[in-house]
This record gives structure tokens, sequence and C-alpha cells, in this order.
């Protein structure tokens, strides 16, 4: 039992791989990023990941689950040419850290007036993953499935930890997120309008979705544990309690 438990403990890997290099490069070179200077500028920080984010969406372009108990790292989303919201903010997280951004992984649950019935009903509720990446001025919410970034019509990044009312969204993002290629995609513009809730760290509720992957039964979730109680604080607790919860009453979190 202590074998098959400690693999778990580790975590989601958060490091660069030589293979996650390679691809990495194809999708800056494929999707015409332009490298960072050594001195670069906050705007220049925004240009760059706003680039970024369009290279992953243009190159991963099909809306797709990439299939559990496999691999989602920047090549195996390259060479499906898609993926989901957790498959390509995998890609994007490693594209920053490579490029020297920190990143951390949020994971969010929507509607929460749903979380209630989930646990006593055996419910589903929806989620969405994406990625927040530290700037000159701090954390910047970024969206894997559109366009989307919490940027002001001054510039000014914001994370999920600071309520965002859209008619601030700056204008250039609505008009890219707007576009028709990108609606019905599970944008957080749409989540940011009901209540929800979100937790740093958290890549999956089944954990099958990096290795050693769990067996359907046994509903360990995928973690990154630093980035969990780094920036999660008390809603670790909550998150206990959730799969202790659903645990208790035989109910599986997907």
């Amino acid at each position: 039992m202590k074998n098959r438990i400690l693999p778990f403990l580790r975590g989601v890997n958060k490091s660069i791989t030589s293979e996650d290099c390679i691809y990495i490069k194809k999708f800056l070179k494929e999707g015409g990023v332009t490298p960072l200077s050594a001195r670069t500028s906050y705007e220049d920080e925004i240009e760059f990941i706003a680039s970024v984010q369009r290279s992953v969406l243009r190159i991963a372009k099909a809306h797709k689950i990439l299939p559990k108990d496999r691999n989602r790292e920047p090549k195996d989303v390259y060479s499906a040419k898609g993926g989901a919201c957790f498959d390509r903010s995998r890609v994007i997280e490693k594209i920053f850290r490579k490029t020297g951004f920190k990143t951390r992984h949020v994971f969010i649950l929507y509607p929460t007036d749903k979380l209630k019935s989930f646990v006593d009903k055996r419910e589903s509720i929806d989620s969405h993953a994406a990625t927040e990446v530290r700037t000159k001025k701090g954390w910047l919410f970024v969206d894997p499935n559109a366009p989307f970034r919490l940027l002001d019509k001054l510039k000014n990044p914001y994370s999920l930890e600071n309520p965002f009312p859209l008619e601030n969204l700056h204008p250039v993002v609505l008009k890219e997120t707007n576009e028709p290629r990108f609606k019905n995609r599970g944008c957080m513009k749409d989540i940011l309008e009901g209540p929800y809730i979100f937790l740093y760290g958290l890549y999956s509720r089944h954990g099958r979705f990096y290795p050693p992957f769990a067996s359907p039964s046994r509903r360990i979730p995928d973690v990154n544990w630093t980035e969990l109680f780094l920036y999660s604080k008390l809603k670790v607790l909550a998150l206990l309690y959730y799969y202790w919860h659903s645990k208790k009453l035989g109910c599986s979190p997907v």
C-alpha cells in the first residue's frame, strides 16, 4: 500500500526536459514568437505572453481532450495539433518557465452553487484549467482556450485573486476573445460572470493526467504540492474535505 501511494506524494513534475525544449522551440518558431531580450520591459513581457498564447492556440487549435493515462507534454500537444484547457495550459506554462518566467497552474470549479449537490447527489460540476504568469507588475491570468488575459485598459495585470470587472478589460483582449472561432470553448471570460472557486497547484481531480496515473477507483488527484500549499492557503482544507466527503459517499471526482 505504501509503495502505491508514495509516487503520488511526489506530485506533478514541473521540470523542463530535453524533449520539451525541442517542441517548445517548434511552438515559438512556427508561431512567429519574437524572443525576449536581456533587458525586457513590462510592455515587452505582455507582448511576448500574448504571442505565446496565440501560438499555442494556433498550433493546437483542435479542441479535443487528450486521452487519460497518457502524457500531455509539449510533444504530445504539438503532435495532436489540439487539446483541452488542461493540455494547452501545460504547454503554455512550460514555455513561460523555459523563457524565464514563474508560473502557477490554476484549477477552477464552477458554478459553485452545484458543489453541494455534487457531494450530496454524486453529480459532476464543470471545471477549467489555466495559467498565471509572473510579470514585472504582478501575476497575470492567461487562458488556454481563447486569447483571453486579465489585462485592464491600462494594461495592468490581474490574477484570479483580484476582483476584475469585465468592463475594464483591455479592448484588444476583448476583440480577440470575441472572435467566432473561440465561442463555446469554456473561456474564463464566461466563467467570471458566475460563481466559481479556484485552487493553485491542482492539475486534475482523478489523478489520470500525469504519471504514475491513478487507477479509476483510487481517486488520487494530480497535484503540485509546492503550488498548492504556497498559493492556495486555507483552500487546501476545503479541498481535503471535498475529497474526504466524496470518498465517504462513494462518488468519483471527474
